[in-house]
């Protein structure tokens, strides 16, 4: 049976028809959700050696670098573990240790500049070379907590922030998944 469309009803009908197609995309739209940035394990982890070694001097008297780092996720507490080479100069006495550091942290988003920094950073592991008593390495990890708080590990392209901008989105929460990190969108106030 073949169904004729009087001819003056045709753009009624291509009308509804457009309108079915745009609701239907609409709602496949909506089940997608809204578009997010993605990180796999391995770009975090080629984004993190790009920003290392990392060189700070504290209390004026001792240098610290921490090298080669090595990130993992821990999505069940939100949070990433990373490991690094740590090394330490004294200035005043010369003497020089080697170890290795592990921590733990939070990220944390700046939607303005789209900054993606370490966030509450916890340190699980310090060992340095022998001749460096515990209660030294205790007091070291409080140091390089401190130190490691809100440092920058990426930064969000001007072009990503343009296209959300544009989109009438902003940034959004930062969460870590099985698969990598993930920032979220949420409507720009």
């Amino acid at each position: 049976m073949v169904v004729r469309i009087d001819p003056s009803r045709r753009s009624v009908f291509r009308l509804c028809l457009a309108l079915g197609s745009a609701a239907l995309v609409g709602a496949c739209a909506g089940l997608i959700g809204p578009p997010r940035v993605h990180f796999s394990e391995a770009e975090l982890n080629r984004l993190l050696a790009r920003r290392f070694p990392v060189e700070k001097r504290l209390l004026q008297t001792l240098d610290v670098t921490l090298n080669h780092p090595s990130l993992s996720l821990q999505p069940e507490s939100n949070r990433l573990a990373t490991s690094f080479d740590i090394s330490a100069a004294d200035r005043l006495f010369g003497q020089r240790w080697q170890g290795r550091l592990a921590l733990e942290y939070a990220l944390k988003l700046d939607p303005v500049d789209g900054s993606l920094s370490m966030a509450e950073p916890r340190v699980t592991d310090l060992r340095i070379d022998a001749g460096v008593s515990a209660q030294a390495q205790r007091l070291g990890a409080v140091v390089l907590e401190s130190m490691l708080e809100g440092l920058v590990l990426h930064r969000l392209k001007p072009e990503q922030l343009q296209r959300l901008a544009d989109a009438g989105l902003a940034p959004g929460e930062v969460l870590v998944r099985p698969d990598g990190v993930e920032i979220t969108t949420v409507p720009r106030r």
